[in-house]
């Protein structure tokens, strides 16, 4: 509701833009809430963590709802549920352009996937457990960390997936030509979420 009543100008290094008081007002807001957590120090983290923690779960359920509403989601829904496993073993040719797909990089992009979205790679982990004491249930909190991350993004994958069947629909093409994969997955879906 917010977005729709923006008034967008074209933008460029000839026109730099002007500004906005709502955006003023809001940036005033959050920057005045970071410095007053700033000067209370870490006994004001626990009540940041209480918005912080919660919101992109509330987010990805408005989503959800949101997605599988729309007309064509059972299609990007089928299409997500049931993956071709045939990509997991055998390379795949492209027919128009003869360019090969192998199998390896599927794995390669599902490790980089597992070893990014858990920060493994990055000793994240392992400097936070350095503080822990020697009795600390350390395989109980890996496990848990892991299976939260791990159901968070099939959940995740369930709201992409739905939105992308219904942009399949609308444009009427292949699920798998609706968008190009990558990062920049999302900035095509969400605000067609949000649209």
């Amino acid at each position: 509701a917010l977005l729709r009543d923006c008034k967008c100008r074209p933008a460029g290094l000839d026109y730099p833009g002007g500004f906005e008081g709502y955006n003023i007002f809001m940036l005033c807001i959050i920057w005045s809430l970071v410095m007053l957590m700033c000067f209370l120090g870490t006994r004001s983290l626990k009540y940041a963590v209480y918005i912080t923690v919660p919101l992109p779960y509330v987010m990805l359920v408005l989503l959800f709802v949101r997605g599988v509403t729309l007309p064509g989601a059972e299609v990007g829904l089928r299409y997500y549920l049931q993956p071709d496993m045939s990509r997991l073993f055998f390379d795949k040719v492209d027919p128009e352009t003869g360019e090969v797909s192998s199998a390896a990089s599927v794995w390669l992009q599902a490790c980089t996937q597992t070893f990014f979205s858990l920060s493994l790679g990055q000793g994240a982990m392992i400097t936070y457990s350095s503080y822990n004491p020697p009795s600390f249930p350390i395989t109980k909190n890996v496990l848990t960390i892991a299976l939260i991350n791990s159901g968070t993004e099939f959940f995740a994958g369930l709201v992409v997936f739905s939105i992308l069947g219904y942009l399949s629909e609308v444009r009427g093409v292949p699920i798998d030509q609706v968008v190009a994969a990558g990062p920049g997955l999302v900035f095509e879906v969400m605000p067609t979420a949000l649209a």
